[in-house]
């Protein structure tokens, strides 16, 4: 949260929720990012992936196209995973660089024990098949360098 505080609105689209009685009538800042790539700009160059749920259901609402099967393709074409090599889920031939964090703060890994212990299941990859779960999330970065769509795959 604090972080996306310090997003420019020329970034940052700036939604908040409606006002929900659960939450005391409050709102909540909801950061959406402006620009190609969306809240990948904005989101501290995290890798994630919707879940397959939702994509199911958007091509059962009728979204022709947005299935998960029929999206899967267009995520292993623009990815490049220094990791999971063949794996169907993933690709290292994009352009999309997507690589493990360089350094996992300690007090991180007393969270993912904590989660653990409270019945939440740990996973080794947040965009395989199980992503209800904790797990630490790949960057956009290849070798140390941020890897944006408009860098990794526009710019010449």
């Amino acid at each position: 949260m604090l972080l996306n505080n310090w997003i420019p609105y020329i970034y940052n689209w700036w939604f908040f929720t409606d006002r929900d009685k659960e939450l005391n009538k409050r709102k909540l800042f909801w950061p959406r990012g402006k620009g190609m790539g969306g809240s990948s700009n904005i989101n501290a160059m995290l890798y994630i992936r919707g879940h397959k749920k939702d994509y199911d259901e958007w091509a059962e609402l009728g979204n022709t196209g947005w299935s998960w099967n029929e999206m899967l393709p267009y995520f292993l074409k623009n990815e490049k995973n220094e990791r999971f090599e063949g794996d169907p889920l993933h690709s290292n031939e994009g352009k999309l660089a997507v690589s493990d964090q360089c350094h996992i703060h300690s007090l991180t890994k007393v969270y993912l024990e904590a989660g653990q212990q409270a019945g939440i299941k740990l996973t080794d990859d947040f965009n395989g098949e199980e992503q209800e779960a904790s797990a630490i999330i790949r960057s956009l970065s290849w070798m140390g360098a941020v890897s944006t769509p408009i860098e990794r795959i526009l710019s010449p």
